[in-house]
């Protein structure tokens, strides 16, 4: 009976070895992990200027038929996918531009040319 729970325990032992090195690697890899959340705001790029100016600069691509997001040409996509990057700051000491307002300014932008 006791050498039937050695055999039974065995191969219990082993997939528990096996898990124990694996969580010691991912615990290694975790150690070194940026979160998103703590990425948010120092790695993002703040144009400080007319949020027209920035438009103007952006224009070109946002009217590109090349630029597409998840394989469409969708201008409202690519800006709050430039928007994750890219903060709008048009007031030195204000808060950047919100989404929605980006997304308004270019559309009248887009509409007077």
């Amino acid at each position: 009976m006791l050498r039937e729970l050695n055999e039974t325990l065995q191969p219990a032992e082993k997939q528990l070895h096996e898990l124990v090195k694996r969580c010691n690697q991912v615990n290694r890899i975790l150690e070194h992990a940026a979160l998103e959340e703590d990425m948010e705001w120092k790695d993002r790029v703040v144009f400080h200027g007319p949020t027209h100016q920035f438009l103007a600069l952006l224009a070109p691509l946002i009217k590109s038929e090349h630029c597409k997001v998840d394989g469409k040409c969708n201008r409202e996509a690519l800006l709050r996918a430039l928007d994750e990057v890219i903060k709008v700051c048009p007031e030195e000491g204000k808060e950047p531009l919100k989404f929605s307002s980006l997304l308004d300014a270019a559309k009248r932008y887009l509409s007077d040319e």
